[in-house]
Formats: structure tokens, sequence, C-alpha cells
């Protein structure tokens, strides 16, 4: 299996900020983001179908760029946040933008990515992403804060 490219927090603000029209606020974070319940996960495949990779997404942040995606109103990010999911519309949009994101795993002359879902039920991972998930992965954990709301996480994991 080959290695895949690690996005930085750069490539990655940069990526959001043209798909949601606003700059996100990315810092690198010290410790590992650890996705509770309801936060969103995205799975990445090669085109062998092996896992190249993960991006989780604090709820909060997750709503944020569904919303802004679309242009809805900050309450409809806002109500995601107090019903603890994202709702159809969100979740639609922001698994667009994961589906974008996926050329973040393939700079640098890595092999082609595709996402294959973004999973927001834990127990609905496939095995092996699960098993990143818990395992000493290469990862880059960032803090991301949009429209100067509070801060989130957004992490990447890769194979």
């Amino acid at each position: 299996m080959a290695s895949m490219f690690m996005p930085d927090g750069d490539g990655l603000g940069g990526l959001l900020g043209d798909l949601i029209g606003t700059n996100p606020k990315i810092q690198v974070m010290s410790e590992s983001f650890d996705p509770g319940a309801g936060d969103p996960i995205a799975v990445y495949r090669l085109d062998d179908d092996s896992l190249a990779g993960m991006c989780v997404v604090s709820l909060p942040q997750a709503a944020r760029i569904g919303a802004l995606i679309a242009m809805l109103p900050v309450g409809a990010a806002e109500d995601a946040e107090k019903t603890g999911a994202l709702s159809d519309s969100l979740a639609d949009n922001f698994t667009e933008v994961m589906n974008i994101c996926a050329q973040l795993f393939s700079s640098g002359g890595a092999e082609h990515v595709r996402l294959e879902a973004v999973f927001t039920e834990r127990s609905s991972l496939p095995k092996e992403a699960e098993k990143l998930l818990g395992a000493s992965a290469e990862r880059a954990d960032f803090s991301i804060s949009i429209c100067d709301e509070t801060a989130g996480s957004l992490s990447v994991l890769t194979t």
C-alpha cells in the first residue's frame, strides 16, 4: 500500500475557504481529536478499494461548512448543534465538500483517492476505518474556526 499525502493546514484552509467563501482559521492541535456522537467521518478509498484515509470533523464545524456552501442562514447550523445531528440538507452539502476534499490526499503525485461515504455513526464505519481511527495512524489534527465562531476540530488520518 502506498503512503498517502498528508495535507497541511494551509492546503486545507485554502480549499475550504474557496468552497465556503470565507477563510477559516486553522491551527495545528497538539492533542488528537476523538470524534463523539454525531461528528461526521468521511472515509476515502483508493481505486483498488483499499482505505486511503479519513477526515473527521466536529459536528458544529460540519454544520457551518454545510450551511455556508449553500448560503443557508447560520440558524441552520445552530439547529444542528442543538439537535446533535446534521439535517439532510446540511449532510448532503457537507458530503459534497468532503467529496471535493478527496483531492487533498492526492496532492504531490499520490494515487487517486475518492470519497466512499460520510458516516455519522461510528458503529456504521467500515471495520478498517474504525481500526485506523483507534490506531497510531499518520494524522494531522487541526483546530478550525469558521466566521469567528468557537473553534471546533478537524482531523485527517492517512494509511
